[in-house]
């Protein structure tokens, strides 16, 4: 039973909640942002974009150690999960920025 490798699960696994996590972090991020508090906000929403960047080398690696690629294997196996573990933290992260800049600018 516990010959089974979970290597990759576990990295998956760890990826997919610490995606989520920093992506809340960068949505608490907008309350400082609202404040004008810019070292603040760029410190809670920096390990969202690490997440971001770690998501992109996870499947980058993945998809580098497999030899044959068809179309739907990339969407299935690449895409999709991205759209769960990469865009969230990318996202957040570019909004909490986008409303940083448009504040700075408003005052």
């Amino acid at each position: 039973m516990f010959a089974e490798d979970i290597g990759g699960w576990l990295v998956a696994g760890g990826v997919l909640f610490g995606s989520w996590a920093t992506s809340m972090l960068a949505l608490i991020a907008l309350v400082p942002a609202t404040r004008g508090r810019r070292r603040l906000t760029l410190c809670l929403i920096t390990p969202a974009l690490i997440m971001a960047v770690v998501a992109v080398c996870y499947f980058a690696n993945m998809y580098a150690h497999r030899e044959s690629h068809d179309r739907e294997e990339i969407f299935v196996n690449y895409i999709q999960p991205w759209f769960f573990m990469g865009l969230p933290p990318l996202a957040t992260s570019a909004l909490t920025t986008a409303f940083l800049l448009w504040n700075s600018r408003k005052k």
